[in-house]
């Protein structure tokens, strides 16, 4: 991620943060975002005061290709703001509601933040899961495990 994007997400989070703004700005965001990803011309005129001034400046100093990296960069920031913790798993197959909470809430007693878990289908994983944390990625896969006993038995 690029130090522009960074910077630009944190000025943003923190102007709508001292106006108490956060939630309607990352919904106003996150809608921009989503409309952008599907080539549909978004409009303004729904948007927060604050946002558009946000996405004016943007403009005037040619920084609009950074839009989706401000708003990954600005999400982080909500979140780590509201104690939130962002995790994906990724399975064979998706995992059922029951599941998906039961690990979400075992994640979140073991890390000490509100995890918010996002299931995605891996064939390869074959069995088992694999979890990333930010950076940090526990690999409790079947395939993970076969090419570690294949590695074992070649020595």
């Amino acid at each position: 991620m690029s130090l522009i994007s960074e910077k630009y997400a944190k000025a943003l989070f923190f102007a709508v943060r001292d106006k108490g703004a956060v939630r309607e700005t990352r919904d106003a965001f996150a809608g921009l975002v989503e409309q952008l990803k599907r080539s549909q011309v978004p409009d303004l005129s729904t948007l927060p005061v604050i946002f558009l001034s946000f996405l004016s400046v943007l403009s005037k100093r040619k920084r609009n290709r950074y839009i989706f990296e401000i708003f990954e960069k600005f999400i982080r920031l909500c979140d780590a703001d509201a104690g939130d913790v962002r995790a994906e798993i990724s399975t064979a197959f998706p995992l059922d509601e029951s599941r998906r909470s039961k690990i979400s809430g075992l994640l979140s007693r073991k890390l000490g933040s509100n995890v918010l878990l996002k299931n995605t289908t891996d064939r390869s994983v074959i069995g088992g899961a694999v979890i990333k944390i930010g950076d940090y990625v526990m690999d409790y896969s079947v395939a993970a495990g076969l090419t570690a006993l294949k590695k074992e038995l070649v020595k």
